[in-house]
């Protein structure tokens, strides 16, 4: 029952976060709770919100991501290869130069220059898919 009960509050949250008819304030408390809350779910709520029209959710759904580490990284990237936005360009910036020290560098700097150069939209999605592969492979050698 206590499960279920933590499973209707997260998605409670998560509505909260991502509902574009829930007041701005209260879809900005939401991503900084779910930056504290280690859960899949949490951390895609977070990714969808980094599409907020509105600024100021979409910081900080990206400084929550910051705080899910590696776990925001894998979701940020896997959100760059499948749905090209600029905001969402914008925000996984953000997220991965804030998140540099959880796995290799050379893993996500070639996404966070595609990020930076001129045609990032042509270029994002590759290089966050090859990003993704060595991040896999990265994760096998420490299993």
């Amino acid at each position: 029952m206590c499960a279920q009960m933590q499973n209707t509050q997260l998605q409670s949250i998560i509505d909260q976060a991502t509902n574009l008819r829930v007041e701005e304030s209260d879809r900005i408390d939401a991503c900084h709770k779910l930056g504290h809350i280690s859960h899949a779910a949490a951390v895609e709520a977070l990714v969808k919100s980094l599409e907020d029209p509105v600024f100021a959710v979409r910081w900080a759904a990206a400084e929550a991501l910051v705080q899910h580490g590696s776990h925001g990284i894998e979701a940020v990237l896997q959100a760059l290869v499948q749905r090209p936005s600029q905001f969402l360009y914008t925000g996984a910036h953000h997220v991965l130069k804030q998140t540099l020290g959880h796995v290799p560098v050379e893993i996500v700097q070639p996404v966070i220059e595609a990020l930076e150069g001129v045609g990032a939209a042509a270029i994002t999605p590759k290089a966050a898919h090859v990003a993704l592969t060595q991040l896999e492979s990265y994760h096998r050698r420490l299993e």
